[in-house]
């Protein structure tokens, strides 16, 4: 991490909880292989480290794993911390079922469009729907038990 942001993590049952100054987010596994990740306020760099740690383990335990970013009341982001996630999304096509972004603002949608630009992909789909999001979200947990 670097210096300058103190970033407060805790373990919860289920994930991480993360907070900052300026933004929180929480890691949560609702699935077998389905990860949401909730964010709020402004993501750090440091942020993206911490949360792309369980998403690794679960892969290696599981093989695959869908990510649902609630993103709605992400304010900013920190360059890195889109970097941070390309990457990873990069590496780990294959283990995608896919990545489903809930966002509240332009801004966020457009790190979406990044993404899949840098990807080469659609990797990364996005609504602006909080009943569509947790219906997605909740149609990939009730597929995952039956893989």
């Amino acid at each position: 991490m670097s210096e300058g942001v103190h970033i407060e993590i805790k373990p919860t049952a289920d994930g991480v909880w993360l907070s900052a100054a300026a933004g929180r987010a929480r890691v949560s596994k609702v699935g077998m292989t389905v990860i949401r990740v909730d964010v709020e306020g402004h993501a750090y760099a440091e942020f993206a480290e911490v949360m792309l740690a369980p998403l690794d383990r679960l892969i290696a335990n599981e093989g695959r794993v869908f990510l649902g970013i609630d993103g709605e009341g992400m304010a900013s982001y920190d360059a890195r911390f889109r970097y941070l996630w390309t990457e990873w999304i990069k590496r780990n096509r294959s283990h995608l079922d896919g990545v489903l972004l809930l966002f509240g603002s332009r801004a966020i949608e457009s790190a979406a469009v990044v993404i899949n630009a840098v990807t080469g992909t659609k990797e990364v789909q996005t609504c602006d729907s909080r009943e569509l999001f947790e219906t997605r979200l909740d149609d990939e947990i009730l597929d995952a038990r039956r893989r």
